[in-house]
């Protein structure tokens, strides 16, 4: 497994942002479209996909047609794109993902983790998620920066679809959520936006990409709920993170986080 991708920004930069995009490779389909049209036009120096990047069943070799029917024709990346793994990219060739060539595309391994000034964002693979896996996760999150994010594919709580989370994955990532002081855990899976502040652990689900559907359940701590297609941006600055929740026309939800 391999570890910490740096993005240098310039040193007088006093504040990134970062788009997060789940669920949203239909090439082109449904709202994908216009969602990457949005993107943009908002400020964002990189993109974290949060998983499900080929609909329905993965790549099946790194020159997959859908590499560009589903990314680069929609949205002409120029900017570094973060990638995690999601159930559906699990139905192909794993290893293609992996093996993409192109300057924009990051994904070293299935897991791993990446810096953006001082904040390190650990990228899990929630759909084989493992002990050996978990152990790797607290030694990354051991040595990062100041400010640390868990992204992965599966929320741990959520008042979505797939709100029966399965209870050990719950309880392993809210260890290392507590242990490490996380800020906040970034997912997708269900086809939404949320924001969720549960037991003391911050979500912000942003799985809405291209297509949605409209099933909601109770769930404590929910703060937001839309089943609208879009995605989140987070602003990143010395006292606090701004996180904006976007429709293709709209700004729906924003949220700040403390550092």
């Amino acid at each position: 497994m391999r570890t910490f991708i740096s993005l240098m920004l310039p040193c007088n930069a006093l504040a990134f942002s970062v788009h997060v995009l789940g669920d949203w490779g239909r090439r082109g389909q449904f709202s994908q479209v216009a969602i990457a049209d949005k993107m943009r036009s908002v400020p964002h120096d990189a993109v974290i996909s949060v998983g499900d990047n080929f609909y329905p069943d993965g790549l099946q070799t790194n020159q997959d047609e859908q590499i560009r029917e589903s990314w680069l024709d929609i949205y002409s990346p120029e900017k570094p794109w973060y990638v995690a793994l999601g159930n559906h990219d699990y139905h192909g060739n794993i290893q293609a993902q992996l093996d993409i060539v192109n300057p924009y595309w990051n994904m070293p391994d299935k897991v791993y983790s990446f810096n953006i000034q001082n904040h390190t964002f650990v990228v899990l693979d929630s759909t084989v998620i493992d002990e050996f896996q978990l152990k790797y996760a607290d030694s990354l999150l051991e040595q990062a920066g100041k400010y640390k994010w868990i992204v992965c594919h599966h929320p741990i709580v959520t008042a979505g679809w797939h709100h029966d989370v399965n209870r050990k994955y719950q309880d392993d990532l809210v260890t290392l959520y507590r242990k490490h002081q996380v800020k906040a855990i970034i997912s997708g899976h269900d086809h939404n936006l949320q924001y969720l502040e549960w037991n003391g652990v911050r979500q912000i689900i942003s799985g809405a990409g291209s297509s949605t559907y409209y099933a909601q359940y109770p769930q404590e701590g929910l703060k937001f709920f839309s089943v609208t297609p879009g995605f989140v941006n987070m602003i990143f600055s010395e006292e606090n993170v701004l996180v904006k929740f976007y429709s293709p026309t709209l700004e729906l939800f924003s949220k700040y986080i403390p550092l």
